[in-house]
């Protein structure tokens, strides 16, 4: 008797043991689900990129040289994209920045769409380390919607 006592008694610490490992374990699980459940909402916001971008530098007159850029930007989230903007900015070779413009490329972009941009300009003055040698496009959105 006094052994089945002992075994019942181990058989229980086990079982609660082991509940609170399984508690612990589930409370886990919930907080990983509802973090993957975040990052799927994250991944249907606009993501915008700049694919395709090219650009040449044109003389304007002066001191002033013209880059003229295409290309176009894709959106990869699953929302639509509400103000697209596109900033160009143009630097020397020293990393200085020559110029800046922002332009506005689509009111809307759809989810997993494409908008093209063509001919947008942008004039800067010659620094004393020359002409363009190097221009970045980067893509904004003012707002979005899941429709």
């Amino acid at each position: 008797m006094q052994k089945q006592k002992i075994i019942y008694y181990g058989m229980v610490s086990f079982l609660a043991a082991l509940s609170v490992f399984l508690y612990s374990r589930v409370l886990d699980l919930e907080r990983q689900n509802a973090e993957l459940h975040r990052q799927i909402e994250d991944l249907k916001k606009p993501m915008l990129h700049v694919i395709n971008f090219v650009w040449s530098d044109n003389p304007y007159g002066g001191d002033y040289r013209m880059i003229v850029a295409n290309g176009t930007i894709f959106n990869s989230g699953t929302f639509r994209a509400h103000m697209v903007d596109l900033k160009i900015t143009v630097y020397d070779r020293q990393g200085n920045k020559l110029g800046e413009e922002l332009f506005l490329v689509k009111d809307d972009l759809q989810g997993k769409s494409y908008a093209y941009f063509s001919d947008l300009h942008v004039v800067y003055r010659i620094s004393e380390y020359g002409f363009a040698h190097r221009v970045e496009a980067e893509p904004y959105y003012s707002g979005y919607t899941e429709w």
